[in-house]
């Protein structure tokens, strides 16, 4: 599986459930196109403990979006990137609900990474 993180702000106003009901239809639809496998719960960062050592980002909450592989990931941009309906419409509403977004991606090749330290 092949995994973004989301790690962003809520707009000002926002609150999680405003940003989970923007999100939700998005996430669906990018499903349902075939672009999507499956999207985890928005979390809440805990900044306050010696593990988290990021202290170049202040993002507040974030959610992981999970492909079948990068190609599925990569085709999930270039759909957005066309711009057009429905995919427009739902991606500028989840959109306008957050700010200060920063993406990564995250590939796992089961077989070159080890599930338990060696």
């Amino acid at each position: 599986m092949f995994r973004m993180l989301s790690f962003f702000d809520l707009a000002d106003g926002v609150d999680v459930d405003d940003f989970e009901r923007a999100l939700a239809p998005f996430c669906h639809h990018m499903i349902d196109a075939g672009l999507l496998h499956s999207r985890g719960l928005v979390g809440k960062r805990t900044d306050d403990t010696p593990m988290d050592t990021d202290g170049s980002r202040s993002q507040q909450y974030f959610f992981v979006s999970t492909f079948v592989d990068q190609s599925q990931c990569d085709a999930s941009y270039d759909y957005i990137k066309k711009g057009e309906e429905p995919c427009a419409s739902l991606h500028t509403a989840m959109r306008s609900k957050m700010q200060n977004g920063v993406f990564s991606c995250w590939g796992e090749p089961a077989d070159e990474v080890p599930s338990t330290p060696t």
